[in-house]
């Protein structure tokens, strides 16, 4: 009997190891012994984006463990950290007075979709790997935390809430005889933007958190990669940076790219998978409106041309039509109402203001990532698993990246002239999941990441 008692028990203790190590697809709960059953902490927002607030998901499991507290699994809509609640009212009076009383330290939280977020929202173990985490922090998913609520709503009304700049032993202090800690707007500390270039927290460790892509996602990721062969990973991060001048980006893209090809042969006749925040929700980062989104067209669509040898449809093309036909009246429009503007100049056909137009795309057109070439099947078959922009879809592109032949992108620490560079979460993480995976990251080598 003992022994069969054992063995059960070792069973158990296995299956739990798998489950959070990531073998299971998403782990539910990693409960250690003399965990008080009733004190969580909750992270409700954080600032900045999945690749950098990951240090701040790190600092607050660690906080979690000197609390003595469980830690409920932060949930995502897109690729930022959200309450666990649909809504504000769903988390009880008692918070929505808290939150009520500090509306001008909400930041994110003000936003109702990202309450009641327009896509299905991720937990952290669909995206990462968070054995480390679960190992060392007792941990529920968020969906047995809201059960546990709905079980006992008296939990509800015995909360404390601390916003940005808040330290431990603040949160410690002003917590006792508390039920559950509410975290809103951390910013991330003690992890440097050079940090996060050399891959903290994702490849290696900060606030005892190692948290890189989820095992399942590099499984279906090498799958759909070794089917694509040989194919190049083209990464382009704009963001805020984009100018005028930036129309002479996509051919400067073009020129690495034909180098990163001519010293990897197979590659010109190979799969060209292209990544970047010009396309439609695919960066929280992006001030969306005006001439900034009709920039970002054009230079999306130039791009393609170039990297696909011109097999782009029209319908995505700006016309190259006759600048010179421009009046002063119509310049003085451009400079009060860019989309004002640019409606009059595609309905005459006959100006398009230094080349800033361009046609109305088609309605509900939204694309992730674009693909061209024969094996580009598997590649466009993951990528449309997931919404545009979710954080599983953000992590699918990074490691579809970093498993390419070879990858252009910015791959210096303070940015390039059309792109940014290892500052940025999205092209630090490919460079350091490349490496983890075994993948060159040699600059201008063969096979390697070659810089614009």
């Amino acid at each position: 009997m003992v022994q069969h008692v054992m063995q059960r028990a070792v069973i158990a203790l296995l299956w739990s190891g798998l489950a959070c190590a990531g073998l299971e697809p998403i782990m539910e709960n990693c409960l250690q012994p003399r965990t008080k059953p009733e004190q969580y902490v909750v992270m409700l927002s954080a600032f900045e984006q999945m690749n950098k607030n990951i240090a701040v998901v790190g600092e607050v499991a660690a906080w979690a463990k000197k609390l003595n507290r469980i830690f409920v699994e932060p949930t995502y809509c897109y690729s930022r950290v959200a309450p666990p609640f649909d809504s504000i009212e769903a988390g009880g009076s008692v918070l929505q007075k808290e939150l009520g009383n500090h509306a001008d330290r909400l930041r994110e939280l003000n936003r109702t979709d990202l309450w009641k977020c327009s896509i299905a929202k991720q937990r952290l173990s669909s995206v990462r790997d968070i054995g480390g985490l679960c190992r060392k922090v007792p941990t529920i998913s968020p969906a047995t935390f809201l059960q546990r609520l709905e079980a006992k709503p008296a939990l509800k009304e015995s909360l404390a809430v601390f916003f940005q700049g808040a330290h431990l032993k603040e949160v410690l202090d002003g917590s006792r005889g508390k039920s559950i800690v509410y975290l809103v707007g951390l910013h991330r500390r003690l992890v440097s933007n050079h940090d996060i270039a050399d891959g903290r927290c994702i490849t290696k460790t900060c606030h005892g958190l190692k948290a890189g892509p989820a095992p399942s996602l590099i499984k279906v990721a090498r799958k759909a990669a070794d089917k694509a062969r040989p194919y190049t990973c083209v990464n382009v991060r704009s963001e805020t940076t984009l100018t005028a001048a930036s129309l002479r980006c996509p051919a400067q893209i073009y020129a690495a790219t034909a180098r990163a090809r001519a010293a990897l042969p197979p590659l010109r006749n190979g799969t060209t998978l292209v990544v970047s925040d010009l396309y439609s929700s695919t960066s929280g980062t992006y001030t969306a409106g005006g001439r900034h989104d009709h920039l970002k067209e054009i230079l999306r669509a130039r791009l393609e041309n170039l990297l696909f040898g011109g097999s782009r449809t029209t319908e995505a093309t700006p016309r190259p039509l006759n600048a010179r036909m421009c009046g002063a009246g119509q310049q003085a429009l451009l400079g009060t109402s860019f989309k004002r503007f640019c409606a009059w100049c595609n309905a005459r056909g006959n100006c398009t203001a230094c080349d800033l137009c361009y046609p109305a795309q088609p309605a509900g057109r939204r694309r992730l990532v674009a693909v061209s070439g024969t094996r580009k099947g598997p590649l466009e078959a993951l990528l449309r698993r997931d919404a545009p922009g979710s954080a599983k879809a953000a992590m699918t592109e990074q490691v579809l990246c970093a498993l390419a032949d070879t990858v252009v992108m910015c791959a210096k620490q303070e940015g390039c002239p059309c792109g940014r560079g290892l500052r940025s979460g999205f092209v630090s993480a490919i460079r350091a999941y490349r490496a983890q995976l075994g993948g060159s990251v040699a600059t201008d080598a063969a096979g390697g990441i070659f810089s614009f």
